[in-house]
């Protein structure tokens, strides 16, 4: 889910003439095997 976040994070930062662009993305039925509510990754993008 990481490599989905960025890839989205990249395409928002190509397409619109934003500063920044914060991505989370949620997988609640990722395949671990102790119980768990949800499992996410949030990341922050910015122009350089």
């Amino acid at each position: 889910i990481e490599a989905l976040a960025e890839t989205i994070a990249s395409a928002v930062l190509a397409a619109f003439p934003v500063a920044a662009v914060d991505v989370t993305v949620h997988k609640p039925k990722a395949p671990i095997e102790v119980p768990f509510g949800d499992v996410a990754v949030t990341l922050r993008r910015s122009r350089a």
